[in-house]
């Protein structure tokens, strides 16, 4: 992705996906993790700014962008 989109450091990817969870967020979809239930919870944030912050504050730019079992969040219609 970031030699596609001319990305080149840590920082950079982060605004590009911030913007992309912006338009999820949007759209209406929610972030969730799975709790020690093993259910897929969504978070209990009150808004999409929050989700964002929550986002930006969790992500490590100095170990690089977030990956499949390292990832911050996973998104699902809200319900």
């Amino acid at each position: 992705m970031q030699d596609r989109l001319n990305l080149t450091s840590n920082e950079e990817i982060k605004a590009r996906t911030l913007d992309v969870v912006r338009g999820l967020l949007d759209r209406g979809l929610w972030p969730r993790n799975f709790g020690k239930d093993k259910k897929f919870c969504p978070w209990d944030l009150p808004d999409a700014a929050a989700c964002l912050a929550r986002i930006d504050n969790e992500w490590d730019v100095t170990k690089g962008y977030p990956v499949a079992l390292d990832a911050i969040c996973w998104f699902s219609l809200e319900e």
